[in-house]
């Protein structure tokens, strides 16, 4: 079509003189429309606004800071840019000055353990709401600007949570050979349902064409079962994967669903919300449910009660094998003050469709006078609609569930706003060594929580507070760091480890006991800080070969630099060590040799056959898959195929950091493993 101005020599003057008029009436017609179109658009956007206002609800933080209302992905690139640097290294010393709303006087801005700048997460964010009274639930703010520079997501920038260190080459596309560079395989149009996500692959470091080669059969099956791993570089790749904007496979049914279902186990329900919100189109029962759990366990049931009404009675209707549907259609009804809900409970709990409990709390929710007489669940037997009703009643869910509750519930009391201090803290260290939230978060909870006297998660949050104001040294630290792995295990001492690491690195080194010398370097090197590391290492002992070979074996799998490899002096002396059943040394010995393209790790498994396929996100996902089934005891052999089947997909740096952890994490409690 050829688009002439009225002077255009293409189009005659006389008609031009004669289109004149049917111009201006367009025109005027096109103003009109215009008008009415503005003003019907601002009376949507408005008009949710309005009514979320009017009824006190606290808006969700978005997962990923760029995101608005709806979540949409990151620009698409169609050729390689140049990686933009990230931003200098916080060096933290000692605190002044007064947070906003902190009754403690320390500042929460330089508490991020590795950078002046927070990541993104997929969880509750719990510094912008750090008020005195530590009733009040946690805020949830959405910025509209998107980052100035690529984000890794929760648990993997180095800057803000001592995970995994991504370096600028493991994001260019050369480096990582994706396809992205020749824009094989990919397109421009809008993504399905399905391959929608919450941020652009290419910005999360992946490539977007991640499922090329792989049937859709596979694609479902490396995305069932997927659960949180040990280790929290492992699931921040995993993370990942999750929230990446990639279309499947075509044919590949239920692939939004399995992805929020998999984000809200690994304690991510906002992030499990929008994804679910964003399959809604979709009309996939399985994500529908997922958005509706996460949406009661991050605080966000008023929003879902009043946005998803329909879906919720259809599917209480016909696809409520558990009762699920019948409890959440009387919980809305209830939190809406409708009467109606009584009249639904007693009718399903007199059909065995509800069960009492449940009833019990959605009664109590209408009749104020019920509630003293309501019966708490016990710890294993919380959901997401139980801990909601809690939250109604304002009744505190069980301590103790902190501890046992599966990761997905955790978030529940970090919004609950009658949960316990204690509780509080669990969830939150819990939350955070699994990277569903960022250290400076984890350290945000021990400041706002942390005030009671007593040991435990208290005398956890004050030693960190005290480090943060300078009152702690360094052997102070790596004591609480050793009684830690003591009363926690290996998990206690790796999120410790990593809230303590910017002190740390700021501290002058010193010579120290041997285990405390080993808990400040293994501090250092849990929050990725290798520079850090290396400066302890003189005051280490090493009067032993395997002590001087242990060090470097450790330094080559957490620098980002590249490293020269293991000489063959300190590799004959972890052999020896892994002779005697050292299980650090057979770990890190394995893990070098799946990090080396002609190591030895034995048959390839199933997914490093994919990744020699170029099938990433296939043979990533089934090899964090593997990891998770072996526990916090993985087996060499497994972690060196775990290892290869990352680095040939891309993911070399995440692959160092995960054997990383995985060996340092054998070695607590105490110093057991050296």
């Amino acid at each position: 079509m050829t688009f002439c101005s009225p002077g255009d020599p293409a189009l005659p003057p006389r008609l031009s003189e004669a289109r004149r008029p049917l111009r201006r009436r367009a025109a005027r017609g096109l103003l009109r429309r215009g008008a009415l179109l503005l003003g019907a658009t601002a009376c949507a956007l408005c008009a949710p606004a309005f009514a979320v206002r009017a009824q006190n609800v606290f808006q969700p933080k978005s997962v990923i800071p760029w995101l608005g209302g709806e979540a949409t992905s990151a620009p698409r690139e169609t050729a390689p840019r140049e990686t933009v640097a990230p931003a200098p290294v916080h060096q933290p010393g000692p605190l002044t000055g007064a947070g906003p709303g902190i009754g403690s006087g320390i500042s929460a801005a330089p508490l991020a353990p590795m950078g002046a700048s927070p990541a993104p997460n997929l969880s509750p964010n719990l510094s912008p709401n750090l008020s005195p009274n530590p009733a009040a639930p946690f805020a949830f703010n959405v910025p509209n600007e998107p980052p100035a520079r690529i984000v890794i997501p929760r648990g993997l920038d180095p800057e803000t949570s001592g995970s995994a260190v991504i370096s600028p080459q493991d994001l260019t596309p050369q480096a990582r050979g994706s396809r992205i560079d020749s824009g094989e395989g990919l397109s421009l149009a809008a993504p399905s349902a399905e391959g929608a996500g919450l941020a652009g692959a290419f910005d999360l470091g992946l490539p977007q064409d991640m499922w090329s080669g792989s049937d859709p059969d596979s694609a479902e099956e490396a995305l069932k079962g997927l659960r949180p791993t040990a280790y929290q570089a492992a699931n921040g790749v995993l993370q990942r994967f999750l929230i990446a904007t990639a279309p499947p496979p075509p044919g590949a049914e239920g692939v939004a669903a399995l992805r929020a279902r998999a984000l809200l186990d690994l304690g991510a329900p906002d992030a499990a919300a929008r994804l679910a919100d964003l399959a809604r189109s979709a009309k996939d029962p399985a994500a529908e449910r997922a958005g509706a759990e996460a949406a009661l366990i991050a605080g966000r049931d008023a929003v879902y009660c009043s946005v998803a009404h329909n879906a919720v009675e259809s599917a209480a209707r016909t696809e409520d094998l558990d009762g699920f549907w019948i409890g959440m259609r009387a919980y809305c009804l209830a939190r809406e003050g409708n009467p109606m809900a009584a009249v639904a409970v007693s009718a399903m709990r007199e059909r065995g469709r509800l069960d009492p409990l449940t009833a019990q709390l959605i009664e109590a929710m209408l009749d104020p006078g019920m509630k003293p007489f309501v019966q708490a669940p016990p710890p294993e037997g919380l959901d997401p609609l139980r801990l909601a009703a809690l939250r109604q009643l304002e009744i505190p869910p069980p301590a103790a569930g902190a501890r046992i509750a599966p990761l997905a519930l955790l978030p529940a009391y970090l919004a609950s706003p009658t949960a316990a201090p204690e509780a509080k803290i669990v969830a939150a260290e819990r939350l955070e060594a699994a990277g569903a939230i960022s250290t400076s978060e984890l350290v945000s909870a021990y400041e706002r929580f942390g005030g009671p006297p007593g040991g435990g998660p208290f005398a956890r949050a004050r030693a960190v507070l005290a480090a943060a104001q300078g009152v702690l040294d360094p052997a102070a630290v790596a004591a609480a760091l050793i009684h830690a792995s003591v009363e926690e295990g290996p998990q206690g001492f790796s999120s410790l480890a990593r809230s303590f690491a910017p002190f740390l690195a700021s501290a002058a080194p010193g010579s120290m006991q041997p285990d405390l010398a080993f808990a400040v370097r293994d501090s250092l090197l849990m929050a990725g800080d290798a520079e850090a590391a290396r400066r302890w290492t003189p005051f280490l002992p090493s009067d032993t070969p395997f002590e001087r070979a242990d060090a470097a074996a450790l330094l080559i799998l957490t620098d980002p630099a590249p490293q020269p490899p293991l000489s063959q002096e300190d590799r004959a002396a972890l052999e020896a060590r892994a002779r005697e059943n050292d299980r650090s040394a057979r770990l890190i010995l394995m893990a070098l040799e799946g990090l080396d393209p002609n190591g030895r790790i034995g048959p390839a498994a199933p997914y490093v056959q994919a990744a020699h396929a170029g099938r990433e996100a296939e043979a990533s996902l089934g090899a964090l898959k593997a990891l998770a089934a072996e526990g916090r005891t993985p087996r060499p052999e497994t972690l060196a195929q775990v290892m290869r089947a990352l680095s040939l997909s891309g993911l070399g740096a995440d692959a160092r950091r995960i054997a990383a952890e995985a060996a340092l994490m054998t070695r607590w409690p105490g110093s057991q493993g050296r």
